[in-house]
């Protein structure tokens, strides 16, 4: 009878033991037909001994696994909506079409009127008449020559009572459009996956809401709604988790396109503007954006009247009766016109009585 002899350490007094499985059937272990390790922790596997291939690995099931040094994976902005620099929309707001409202998307309510609101990380859109149209929410792209001829997909979660709620992107033309929600009114994880056309120029957006396929206009409902939250384009043929970002970031990537110099106390001076009088009746000062604009940007401000704009300078006030811009993609030089200055001395305009002055810079596509 062949021997097997279990050595251990010369020194040692520990005890090694072999345990045999719990079964009725014998089984068989073959020892190589020579001296040395059959595995340890510093030993290497015969690639000899492995057979087979190893199972597909499926792209839907990798949920929660998140990418190494792979950078930011969502191309949409705000999509889950907490940043709202124009406003905050947690009472329904009615929407003008083509109009921003939270940050990086517009209304396309063409025919149709609704209302838009934020109910906490999601958007809302709800139709407030009966007509043939569009509802729906649309991020333009800016950074799109790179994603000429790849697969994305845009994938969001959608509520909605009308079964004509649905994705879409426009790339130079309409693309696929055909993942739909039920119009349960349950939330439902919806995506398409597409390849974009070998060339897109500039003309990349997204769209999210109630209409026809190819975004085509529809009959829509008076109470119809579509609610949406975690909305994602990312380059791949598999809708992955939403990628959260830290707020700061967020507002940051918003405020390329668009800013708001706010003046949120009266009188405070909060944003307030310093300069200098070049005439009796004209002071001009200087103020730099938050974050660099993509283009030169265009300029207005909340109404202009009474007291909501003012001039301090030399111990009194005079109210701001109009302003012009001269503005550059990261700073602006603001004209602001009133009477009884004082040419060549300092100033400084703020806010009156009145709270909510704004002044908005505005980069949008």
């Amino acid at each position: 009878m062949a021997k097997v002899k279990i050595t251990g350490h010369a020194s040692g007094t520990g005890v090694i033991t072999v345990t045999a499985p719990n079964t009725s059937t014998d089984r068989t272990i073959t020892l190589p037909d020579s001296t040395g390790t059959i595995l340890d922790n510093t030993s290497t596997l015969d690639a000899t001994k492995l057979s087979g291939a190893l199972p597909a690995l499926s792209g839907a099931s990798l949920t929660g696994v998140n990418a190494i040094n792979s950078g930011r994976k969502n191309m949409l902005i705000n999509g889950d909506f907490s940043v709202s620099q124009r406003g905050t929309y947690t009472s329904a707001t009615t929407a003008t079409h083509l109009q921003y409202y939270l940050d990086r998307f517009y209304v396309a309510n063409d025919g149709v009127t609704g209302t838009i609101q934020d109910t906490g990380f999601a958007a809302k859109l709800v139709a407030t008449s009966s007509a043939t149209g569009t509802l729906r929410l649309v991020q333009p792209i800016e950074d799109t020559v790179w994603l000429a001829g790849k697969t994305v997909t845009l994938s969001c979660q959608m509520k909605s009572n009308d079964s004509n709620s649905r994705l879409g992107i426009y790339a130079g033309a309409w693309q696929s459009t055909t993942a739909t929600h039920t119009g349960g009114g349950a939330w439902e994880t919806i995506s398409i996956t597409l390849t974009l056309p070998s060339s897109i120029g500039a003309e990349l957006s997204t769209h999210f809401g109630i209409d026809g396929a190819s975004s085509a206009n529809v009959s829509i409902s008076s109470g119809a709604y579509c609610e949406m939250k975690d909305l994602q384009l990312e380059v791949g043929s598999v809708a992955t988790d939403f990628e959260h970002r830290s707020y700061g970031e967020e507002l940051a990537l918003c405020q390329r396109y668009f800013e708001r110099f706010d003046y949120d106390k009266s009188g405070g001076g909060i944003g307030a503007v310093a300069g200098q009088c070049h005439s009796t009746s004209i002071m001009y000062g200087v103020f730099t954006f938050q974050t660099t604009k993509r283009v030169d940007p265009s300029m207005s401000t909340s109404t202009i009247s009474g007291s909501n704009f003012r001039i301090l300078h030399t111990g009194t006030t005079s109210n701001v009766t109009s302003m012009a811009w001269n503005a550059s993609s990261s700073c602006a030089r603001v004209g602001a016109s009133c009477s009884g200055l004082t040419s060549g001395n300092a100033g400084i305009m703020d806010t009156g009585s009145s709270q909510g002055q704004y002044i908005d810079i505005d980069a949008e596509l």
